[in-house]
């Protein structure tokens, strides 16, 4: 009898926790994305610039 709350509790808990890692993967993702975009913006300029020169 007290072993269902219990269970149900780290169930709840368990899905907290793959919810919240699952969202903090998802943003560094896109924050990687993001990174990798600046930077290739950052080397199509430099390139840009280096045929100026």
């Amino acid at each position: 009898m007290t072993s269902k709350p219990s269970a149900n509790r780290l169930a709840f808990f368990s899905k907290m926790i793959i919810a919240f890692l699952s969202l903090l993967l998802y943003r560094g993702n896109k924050l990687l994305q993001d990174n990798n975009l600046l930077l290739c913006y950052e080397n199509i300029f430099l390139l840009r610039h280096h045929d100026h020169w």
